[in-house]
């Protein structure tokens, strides 16, 4: 609606109020749009930073989460000289071959001294430093130099058995916090059991009863 001026006033007081009154709506118009374009840009980066936080939460899902109640809530329990120990300390792992689960390795210096690898169906040994063992075609094992290995304090294979079932794969698109882009990934529920008895060549003995493991893992 056009704003109309008094009859009274002279003309250059008119020219100079009509000239205020259009700088006044001129800079409530500016500081307006100002308004808009800050909160567009605070809701955007809201959103962004939500949307970063939600993919990062979701590529960090644990491995061992299942809905299968026949797998250790831990991802793995097993029994050593009379006790029931699990996975959550995170040193303990699944050995593949392309998409074939093969073994497990357990890293627990303060149960067995080093840490306890087998590779199914029949090589087994402990570790004392691990890494330092090389395998070799048979599961003939030398140090990493070539040397031959300690049997006196390397355990090696005696007997054992290890089963694993795989199920539920599929690709999932989870986002890479280092790249900043989405990546495709291959998952599977795997679930399984073994057994292990390791010996040297004193006579001294590990056995590992009654294990078991599952959960999805990236494969």
């Amino acid at each position: 609606m056009k704003r109309e001026l008094p009859v009274n006033i002279p003309g250059n007081r008119a020219q100079k109020l009509r000239a205020i009154i259009a700088s006044n709506v001129s800079v409530s118009s500016l500081r307006a749009r100002q308004n808009f374009y800050f909160m567009r840009t605070f809701i955007f980066s809201t959103g962004l930073v939500c949307l970063i936080a939600t993919c990062f939460l979701s590529s960090c899902k644990k491995s061992g989460d299942t809905s299968d109640n026949s797998v250790p809530a831990t991802g793995l329990s097993y029994q050593y000289q009379g006790k029931t120990y699990d996975g959550s300390d995170g040193n303990w792992g699944l050995i593949f071959s392309g998409t074939d689960v093969i073994g497990i390795t357990i890293n627990r210096f303060d149960l067995f001294g080093g840490e306890v690898v087998f590779r199914s169906p029949d090589c087994a040994y402990l570790d004392p430093d691990p890494e330092s063992i090389r395998v070799n075609t048979g599961c003939f094992l030398t140090y990493n130099d070539g040397t031959t290995i300690d049997s006196s304090v390397v355990y090696l294979y005696h007997s054992g058995s290890f089963n694993s079932t795989t199920s539920n794969c599929g690709q999932k698109q989870v986002y890479d916090i280092f790249t900043g882009e989405y990546v495709t990934v291959h998952q599977c529920d795997i679930k399984g059991t073994f057994d292990l008895t390791l010996v040297n060549n004193n006579g001294d003995i590990i056995e590992i009863k009654n294990g078991s493991f599952g959960g999805r893992f990236q494969l």
